[in-house]
């Protein structure tokens, strides 16, 4: 909100033809309907007291005390109800959770227009300290803290644009730090010793471990897949879709971004491990490729659970059933393989490759230093033909 007064380019206050200063007001009045932002103004000729009069009445004009009289808890749920662009179904659970478990409990109850910035600035810091909330306690991380963080701005900005709100108060809030991803993944030594304790276990564990070691694949996008999306001749696998998990069951989506949709090339160790599969389950060609012989379908949470029970009774050292993909990856980027290449293989953007495996392509860096080094190590020769010939041009 401001009052400026109105000035000549010499710096001087202008006044009108009565000799009256010159003013002009312009507050902040959040949204409109439309996504814009409304900035309404006046010019006021008169003294500065009148200016400041014109500005309060503009900014009691803006507020719409009404619908901010809601409770958060009510309008989250109202707008869970009806949000503003289709959410996914496992989205809508998770903020819901979010509000049960957390936000209801500190600031549900809470009037919109009665929430600050300091009370969400709070709010976050609690969750980070891991303090109680009602029943729940213990911290969160970093990346969990930035989802009630972007949760709680898209709810307040949508009650701006409905012009519940002149404006957002987690605008003025600082975004919880990113954490940096962690990437634990094997060396080639390790692979060729799970690849030895695989011999043992049940085909169907063989091929879902396999795939993700050699293709990079997500565990949804291996639960995803049916038997149509291997193209034999070619070897390759058609990532189309993927399995998550919901309340009270699981569903199938589509992969997670647009550059999720991709082939994969499948190596020859896993193309006999399909086959073998192919032959003993005997299922529909147009079915799942992982169903149990009841008929049912893998989840992708017996992966991340039956992974562990092998290394441990492997007696290899563990890494979660995500660190194979990052495997994967690591192997594609020191045996030189483009970060956009990769990125295609993985179904990520090669700026996002860039970012997880900054130490892998570091590493992979050093290494192809090592190598031009030891190579071009042995001391030139004094004089080359070369040097000989433009010496012999630049005589006399």
């Amino acid at each position: 909100m401001t009052v400026t007064p109105v000035r000549d380019n010499h710096g001087n206050q202008l006044t009108d033809k009565h000799g009256r200063l010159l003013w002009d007001v312009q507050i902040s009045a959040g949204f409109t309907a439309d996504g814009k932002r409304s900035r309404p103004s006046k010019r006021v000729h008169g003294s500065e007291r009148e200016a400041n009069r014109v500005e309060h009445d503009l900014t009691e004009k803006a507020k719409v005390p009404a619908g901010s009289a809601k409770t958060l808890s009510a309008w989250i749920e109202e707008y869970l109800a009806h949000p503003e662009k289709p959410l996914a179904a496992r989205t809508q659970e998770l903020y819901h959770a979010m509000h049960r478990n957390r936000i209801a409990a500190k600031l549900g109850k809470l009037k919109l227009k009665d929430i600050t910035t300091g009370d969400i600035a709070t709010f976050l810091k609690h969750l980070r300290e891991g303090k109680r909330l009602d029943d729940r306690k213990g911290k969160v991380g970093l990346a969990t803290l930035g989802k009630y963080y972007r949760f709680l701005h898209m709810i307040f900005r949508q009650a701006v644009y409905e012009r519940l709100l002149t404006l957002n108060p987690v605008d003025n809030v600082r975004p919880p730090a990113k954490e940096q991803a962690s990437v634990v993944y094997l060396r080639s030594e390790e692979v060729q010793q799970i690849y030895k304790k695989l011999d043992g276990q049940p085909l169907i564990l063989r091929v879902a471990f396999t795939t993700a070691l050699t293709t990079g694949m997500r565990r949804g996008e291996i639960c995803g897949l049916r038997w149509r999306d291997v193209e034999w001749e070619k070897k390759i696998i058609r990532v189309e879709r993927s399995v998550y998990r919901r309340a009270g069951g699981q569903d199938v989506k589509t992969t997670k971004s647009a550059s999720g949709l991709r082939t994969v090339p499948a190596t020859e160790r896993l193309v006999e491990l399909l086959k073998a599969w192919k032959r003993e389950c005997g299922m529909h060609p147009d079915g799942y490729i992982f169903t149990w012989p009841d008929g049912a379908h893998l989840r992708p949470d017996f992966l991340t659970s039956a992974w562990p029970r092998f290394l441990t009774n492997a007696g290899l050292p563990h890494i979660r059933f995500h660190g194979l993909r990052h495997t994967a990856a690591s192997i594609l980027i020191t045996n030189g393989m483009p970060l956009n290449e990769v990125a295609q293989v993985l179904g990520d953007r090669p700026e996002t490759i860039n970012r997880i495996y900054v130490h892998v392509i570091r590493d992979a860096a050093d290494r192809h230093r090592t190598i031009m080094e030891n190579q071009l190590a042995e001391k030139p020769a004094e004089s080359s033909a070369t040097d000989q010939h433009i010496r012999s041009k630049a005589a006399p």
